[in-house]
């Protein structure tokens, strides 16, 4: 087995050993937002989340803050 150095890694050497194959066709349905329907609830709890997170200084989270903050809602 020939073994890879990263520091002298480059693309011709890693088409040697790997092949990547997109299939496509693949079907979410969260992915489908033309079609997705909120709630004025819903809606309300966005726009507020969105003027929350427009007045928190974003740069000065740690990670799990950013989390809990902006992605998990």
């Amino acid at each position: 087995m020939e073994k890879l150095s990263l520091s002298s890694l480059t693309l011709a050497a890693l088409k040697r050993h790997i092949t990547l194959t997109e299939k496509t066709g693949i079907h979410h349905d969260w992915l489908n937002t033309d079609q997705t329907e909120i709630s004025e609830r819903e809606q309300r709890y966005i726009d507020d989340l969105q003027q929350a997170l427009k007045s928190i200084q974003v740069h000065l989270l740690n990670e799990a803050t950013l989390w809990c903050k902006a992605i998990y809602p």
